[in-house]
């Protein structure tokens, strides 16, 4: 009979919305209110021990599945379902996608065939979890018969639940766990093959995680060397990696400083122009203020000059023509008229020059 359970429930992902351009950031993206704060930090632990391994084909993995004890906890775990989520933003293949629910429950170490039932892709929703406000709802009664064996056989030797991972592929590289369970078609064996024989080849058990001192075993010179060779490697391997990552610092340092270089010429030039717009303000300044000078100058002499006599001499013409008899010749009237005509004519042709050269220093200021 199947029956279905909504469980506290969290997400932890690739956040498509990181604000760094090309950086992905992997956090926890969803949780139910009934979540609580120590399945979160177990679920953080259990995702990073998990990677998806390179090299595979570029076609979505099969997803895999997890049991994770909280160790605070007797009998609460994790159940999760590891998934393929595609490709992240650089377009590299195969992000890492991690649905879990919460499992409190004194009666899981006792039968855990129910745990066993929740690592098959039976029980998940066939889409990832989207969210809140709605928990993952698993459904329960589809028996999963090699898991389940494995997990009574793994808690009867060591008295705990142990952390076991469920794989149908191995493109996959973990750490941290007690159990693998390879159910890939690539495993061998037919489904003739008894559970206990196949339980033999598939589980890799670790000794339970005690408290006691356990004795190490005595070391070979064989076993001596081969571990003298490997830490000589690994010595060598970081200093290597220390010398590119010394090496790629200096030429960044070296691009910097061109670059601060150049950027400080750049300045000294801006400067330097700068400078030499301010001087050539300072003498247009000058040039304006002394033409301005001269314009005034020009003005004050029009005024007191020019413009009296001007006035004086149309007065004094004005008066000569009103004054002279009609039809009479006289040869000292017309020559006085004539004077002052010729004084006249010359007195407006300088105010016309001074007017010119007056216009051309206001069209000077106005550039």
């Amino acid at each position: 009979m199947v029956t279905s359970r909504t469980l506290p429930s969290a997400s932890y992902g690739r956040n498509t919305e990181s604000p760094e351009p090309g950086v992905d950031q992997y956090q926890v993206l969803f949780q139910s209110e009934d979540f609580p704060a120590l399945a979160r930090r177990a679920l953080e632990q259990l995702a990073t021990s998990v990677q998806w391994a390179g090299g595979g084909p570029a076609d979505i993995y099969d997803d895999c599945y997890a049991l994770w004890p909280l160790t605070q906890e007797r009998g609460s775990v994790l159940v999760a379902r590891l998934m393929d989520a595609g490709c992240d933003r650089l377009g590299r293949p195969h992000a890492l996608r991690v649905d879990a629910v919460y499992v409190e429950s004194s009666e899981a170490l006792s039968s855990p065939s129910q745990l066993g039932e929740m690592m098959s892709a039976a029980a998940w929703p066939n889409e990832p979890w989207s969210g809140p406000p709605e928990s993952i709802e698993l459904e329960f009664g589809h028996l999963a018969h090699r898991v389940t064996a494995a997990l009574e056989r793994a808690a009867a030797a060591s008295g705990a639940l142990p952390r076991t991972l469920v794989v149908h592929h191995s493109n996959f590289r973990a750490d941290g766990f007690d159990v693998t369970i390879d159910l890939s078609a690539s495993a061998g064996d037919s489904a003739s093959t008894s559970i206990t024989n196949e339980l033999s080849r598939l589980v890799k058990p670790v000794p339970p995680r005690t408290a006691d001192t356990v004795a190490s075993p005595r070391r070979s010179p064989s076993n001596w060397l081969r571990r003298s060779l490997k830490v000589m490697l690994a010595l060598g391997l970081a200093a290597f990696v220390g010398l590119l990552a010394y090496t790629y610092t200096w030429y960044q340092l070296d691009a910097v400083g061109g670059r601060l270089s150049g950027e400080i010429l750049a300045h000294r030039d801006t400067k330097q122009k700068l400078v030499e717009l301010q001087r050539d303000l300072e003498l247009e300044r000058a040039e304006r203020a002394q033409q301005s000078k001269e314009l005034e100058k020009l003005q004050g002499k029009v005024d007191k000059y020019y413009v009296p006599r001007l006035e004086y001499l149309e007065a004094r013409l004005q008066a000569l023509q009103a004054d002279k008899p009609e039809n009479e010749d006289h040869e000292g009237i017309r020559k006085a008229e004539k004077t002052l005509e010729e004084s006249l004519w010359a007195l407006k042709r300088d105010i016309a020059r001074l007017e010119s050269a007056a216009r051309i220093l206001i069209n000077h200021r106005g550039r």
